[in-house]
């Protein structure tokens, strides 16, 4: 599987999940609460129109934090999201994860604080949070080391022969991922720091998460983050966010190409 995933690094990295840090910066949301949000509408859902509520919820300065959430009425909330397919259900669902945290926990630091099996459970009790949508929530959000696996990852482990259903249950693809991330780590990393040296990461930051200096917000953990010291959990983290991301890309751009049986 090495050779796949090299073949589908060709595509450079994504920085994913765009967030908007001057606008958290500006107004005092939370950018994690944002990826909670976009987690919930692009449920079956194509980015794209997903991009633009959120860019509505913006315009009308809606602060990106718990507590405001759960006071915004559902009636508002589907205004800003009308054209996500499936937008009452999702706006349900949003009010529902922000109330459980809010009334189980506190904050959402403290939700976030549950070890990461632990927050997976507790997210998957919510309704209308599948496994996908909470492991999207868990790496993107807490940033804490799952691998999410959606319908192109299961489309090219099983077009390169990794698997043998398509249909494959998802925790199964999941581990078998995220061993094999973890058993090759050092190769992989090496692959990400020699690309590295042909990326702008200050431009790579401000398109991704309209990032400067000036803004007193760390951005989400990103392969830019690769040339300091980090902690095991953190390089893959962001390991499990660029291929993610990444073989989502590939796939997209290939889906009309024979596929290689490369191993």
């Amino acid at each position: 599987m090495l050779n796949i995933l090299k073949e589908v690094l060709s595509v450079g990295f994504q920085f994913w999940w765009p967030v908007d840090l001057k606008y958290h910066y500006d107004t005092g949301g939370d950018w994690r609460v944002e990826v909670i949000v976009g987690a919930i509408l692009t449920q079956n859902t194509k980015w794209e129109i997903v991009e633009k509520s959120i860019n509505k919820i913006k315009e009308h300065n809606l602060i990106f934090d718990i507590e405001e959430i759960n006071n915004t009425s559902e009636e508002k909330l589907l205004e800003l999201v009308k054209s996500v397919p499936f937008n009452l259900s999702k706006v349900k669902r949003i009010k529902t994860i922000v109330k459980h945290i809010i009334e189980n926990f506190g904050s959402l630091d403290d939700f976030f604080s549950l070890e990461t099996y632990e927050l997976r459970k507790e997210l998957l009790s919510i309704k209308g949070i599948g496994r996908e949508t909470a492991d999207v929530i868990i790496l993107y959000s807490s940033e804490k080391p799952i691998f999410v696996v959606d319908n192109y990852t299961r489309k090219l482990l099983y077009d390169r022969g990794i698997i043998h259903r398509i249909g494959m249950d998802y925790d199964n693809i999941r581990i078998m991922f995220e061993t094999f991330v973890k058993n090759n780590i050092n190769e992989l990393l090496n692959e990400f720091y020699s690309k590295l040296l042909n990326i702008n990461c200050m431009d790579s930051l401000k398109k991704a998460f309209n990032y400067d200096s000036n803004i007193k917000i760390f951005p989400p953990l990103n392969v830019c983050d690769l040339t300091r010291d980090l902690y095991y959990e953190n390089k893959l983290v962001i390991i499990y966010k660029e291929l993610h991301a990444i073989i989502d890309t590939y796939m997209k751009r290939n889906k009309n190409k024979k596929t290689k049986n490369l191993q």
